[in-house]
């Protein structure tokens, strides 16, 4: 698999030759914390340990997405590099720190039902985080065939979403007649 495929960039291209490191390869994180991380590079999959720097003071952890510096004969993460985009949210329980969910990507599927999981303030939330991700999002309604209201409920969610795109599919009824939204 080449690098490209994983979404290896120009941005991280540039971050990597910066880093200047000619004995490691660029990886992409498939898992993240806790380690062993899992990692894909040009050369295959692998699990692989944190540098002991990374492990005692690094950034934030790694998550899915991330792209690192591998010592592939150990096989050890070194480095890493900035991230492009990344999905934050606020850490579950009481704390108030921000976690990093996902990174380095560049659409956002907000997958919400049209059935009894319809919600416009969590779909708020979602398009929210996503904006300030760096993400593009797309929503997708699901369960078309079940929505009680599916034209009001369009509406709804387009007028929320405003630019972003948003279909109603439905993978068993497949798309309405009429309609520009198309079964998945």
């Amino acid at each position: 698999m080449s690098l490209v495929s994983l979404g290896f960039s120009a941005f991280f291209h540039d971050a990597w030759e910066a880093l200047g490191e000619p004995s490691l390869v660029p990886a992409r994180v498939l898992r993240g914390e806790p380690a062993p991380i899992r990692v894909r590079s040009s050369h295959g999959e692998v699990m692989a340990a944190l540098a002991g720097r990374l492990r005692e003071n690094g950034p934030t952890p790694l998550v899915a997405g991330d792209w690192v510096a591998l010592d592939q004969l150990h096989p050890v993460v070194r480095f890493t590099l900035p991230r492009r985009t990344a999905f934050v949210r606020r850490a579950a329980g009481r704390s108030t720190r921000p976690q990093v969910v996902a990174a380095n990507f560049d659409v956002a599927f907000i997958v919400m039902g049209l059935d009894g999981d319809f919600n416009l303030h969590r779909l708020e939330r979602y398009l929210a985080l996503t904006h300030a991700s760096g993400a593009a999002p797309v929503v997708l309604l699901t369960k078309a065939a079940l929505a009680p209201a599916l034209d009001e409920q369009v509406r709804q969610v387009e007028a929320i979403a405003r630019s972003v795109p948003v279909h109603a599919i439905d993978v068993i009824a497949g798309m309405r007649p009429g309609s520009t939204s198309a079964a998945v």
